[in-house]
């Protein structure tokens, strides 16, 4: 798998996890990831869940964790994640490889809305062309809503890169 995710058994793999990995691979590869950065874990479970992650140089709590099921990816990035292949009206799967690419790139921007340092709403954009974002999600914790009220309210905006 061009070097990447040494420590994955291929033949443990179903046909979409190992496509995945491939194509996350060459992804890595044709941006300048190295190998030394990545790493792969298998969650047992129904079904059962392969992570693939990239660590981030200098930011950690920004590690790119994907966890890939059978006929779906989940994106993880920071306190946000993005899901390929659920139906309506997430993304289709096919979609996940280029969303990953914009990722390590940075081309996606979070917006966090936070109350005190608790993350309360994110929303991820996906930048294109002359600073357009397109949005592709939107979460909020009503749990954190309702535990920080009465905590100033503030934006960031974050743009990750892994190059």
């Amino acid at each position: 798998m061009n070097g990447y995710f040494e420590d994955l058994d291929p033949n443990g793999l179903n046909d979409f996890q190992r496509r995945v990995v491939e194509d996350f691979s060459a992804v890595l590869s044709s941006v300048g990831v190295g190998p030394a950065r990545t790493h792969a874990r298998w969650e047992r479970g129904r079904p059962p869940l392969l992570w693939l992650t990239v660590d981030h140089n200098d930011r950690p709590e920004y590690n790119l964790d994907i966890v890939v099921e059978t006929g779906s990816v989940v994106v993880n990035l920071g306190p946000a994640h993005e899901h390929f292949g659920y139906g309506e009206p997430d993304p289709e799967v096919e979609e996940a490889i280029s969303f990953i690419e914009s990722v390590l790139i940075g081309a996606v921007e979070l917006d966090l809305t936070l109350r005190g340092r608790t993350v309360v709403k994110t929303e991820i954009f996906l930048t294109e062309g002359a600073g357009d974002r397109r949005r592709m999600s939107t979460e909020a914790s009503i749990l954190a809503l309702v535990l920080a009220p009465f905590l100033r309210r503030r934006r960031l905006t974050e743009r990750i890169s892994f190059v």
